[in-house]
C-alpha cells in the first residue's frame, strides 16, 4: 500500500515537474532552430552581402548559442534571443537584400555592417548578463534593442 502511495506521490510530482520544464525544454529547441535559420539566411546570402556582415552575423549567432548552452534561460534572456534570430538579424538582412536588388551601393553596405556591429555588441552584452546573472543589464539590453531596431530603416 505505501509503495502505491509514495508512487502516485512522486509520480504526480515527477509528472508536475515535466510538464513545468518540457515547455522551457521545447523553447529551447525553438530558439534553437530560429538561430539555425538565421545562420542558414547568412550561408544562402553569403555571396550577396559584405563580407564583414557575413562574418558579424556569424558571430550573432555562435553567441546566441552561447546563451542558448547555459542550463537556466531566464525569459529575458529567452526574448532577446527571439528578437535577435527571429526578428532583428533575419530583417536586417532580408531589408538589406531588398534594398541592394534596386540600388547597390557601398552606403546600403555600411548600414548594415553598422547594425550588425551594434547587433553583435548586444549578443556579447547577452552573454555577459547571462554569465553574470545581471537582471538589470538583460533588461536594459531588452530595451536598447527594440529601441534600435523597432522600425529600422534597412
Amino acid at each position: 500500500m505505501s509503495e502505491r502511495l509514495f508512487g502516485r506521490i512522486f509520480g504526480r510530482a515527477t509528472s508536475a515537474v515535466s510538464a513545468a520544464v518540457e515547455p522551457v525544454l521545447d523553447e529551447r529547441a525553438e530558439l534553437a532552430q530560429m538561430v539555425d535559420r538565421a545562420d542558414a539566411q547568412v550561408e544562402a546570402a553569403a555571396g550577396t552581402l559584405p563580407a564583414d556582415a557575413v562574418v558579424l552575423a556569424r558571430r550573432v549567432t555562435d553567441r546566441l548559442r552561447v546563451v542558448l548552452a547555459r542550463d537556466e534561460i531566464r525569459t529575458e534572456v529567452r526574448v532577446a534571443v527571439r528578437g535577435m534570430a527571429g526578428d532583428y538579424l533575419p530583417t536586417s538582412v532580408s531589408r538589406h537584400l531588398a534594398v541592394v536588388r534596386h540600388d547597390h551601393d557601398d552606403a546600403h553596405d555600411a548600414r548594415l555592417v553598422d547594425q550588425l556591429e551594434v547587433l553583435y555588441g548586444a549578443a556579447e552584452e547577452l552573454v555577459e548578463a547571462v554569465v553574470d546573472d545581471d537582471l538589470r543589464a538583460l533588461e536594459a539590453q531588452g530595451i536598447f534593442l527594440e529601441t534600435r531596431f523597432t522600425g529600422s530603416d534597412l
